[in-house]
């Protein structure tokens, strides 16, 4: 499923030359959704254009969620690992361990156990798979809404487009995720060739992109550095 959904994103879709000079201004203050309102005004609010973007921050919001659940069992597992490990040097070691440093350990476990009791409880809290499957449907949901734009004639009736721009807005109401500007940086990223984004601005987003990346995914790589590395320089702070 999460192969489909990343083709779906990297397709180039039928983008009419009025909406392939988009740019790729993002206004981080406002949001993606300020950013896109801006674009849109343009040619005149183009609801296919925001229908194609939407679904496509839908598709990389389930990628990014699902990720994001992946890396957190990750991190708690790797870092029960830890205390395990703590344990087991405190019991088979210690005639070999400094005294310094064999003091440091019991209260080095109780932290650690307690600390992945907050984040377990915390993580659990957010339910990541569970928003992930909302936003897949979602992002079919617009799929199929997207379908339908580009199957209407070029002399469509007022009447069919404010029905389909109705239906546009009832799918954002509906949603129960939220999409964050590093998704539609990322589905930028995806369609260079659609926004027609040059080298500056390619970098400019890589850059934001890789801000965001952090901003999502400090905590877990923290939780698999820190631990070991505390331990170690406890060591050898307790040899000198």
């Amino acid at each position: 499923m999460a192969i489909r959904c990343i083709k779906l994103i990297t397709f180039r879709p039928h983008v009419p030359a009025s909406l392939s000079k988009i740019g790729g201004y993002i206004n981080h203050n406002n949001g993606w959704g300020a950013a896109l309102n801006e674009q849109t005004e343009e040619w005149g609010g183009n609801v296919r254009f925001k229908v194609w973007v939407t679904r496509g921050c839908y598709f990389a919001l389930y990628d990014r969620l699902k990720r994001k659940a992946r890396y957190s069992n990750a991190a708690i597992t790797i870092l029960s690992f830890y205390v395990l490990v703590v344990a087991i040097i405190q019991i088979s070691y210690t005639e070999q361990l400094p005294d310094s440093f064999e003091s440091h350990i019991p209260p080095l476990s109780i932290i650690l156990s307690v600390f992945i009791i907050i984040v377990s409880l915390l993580e659990q809290s957010n339910e990541y798979r569970l928003e992930a499957e909302h936003s897949l449907r979602s992002a079919h949901r617009l799929e199929e809404l997207y379908g339908r734009f580009e199957s209407l004639p070029s002399s469509v009736a007022d009447e069919s487009e404010s029905a389909l721009r109705r239906e546009y807005s009832e799918a954002l109401v509906a949603a129960k995720t939220h999409r964050k500007s590093i998704d539609y940086v990322k589905f930028q990223l995806d369609n260079l060739e659609a926004f027609e984004i040059g080298w500056f601005k390619k970098t400019i987003l890589r850059l934001r992109l890789a801000r965001g990346t952090i901003a999502e995914y400090w905590l877990y790589a923290a939780m698999i550095i820190l631990p070991p590395a505390g331990l170690i320089y406890l060591y050898y702070a307790s040899l000198r």
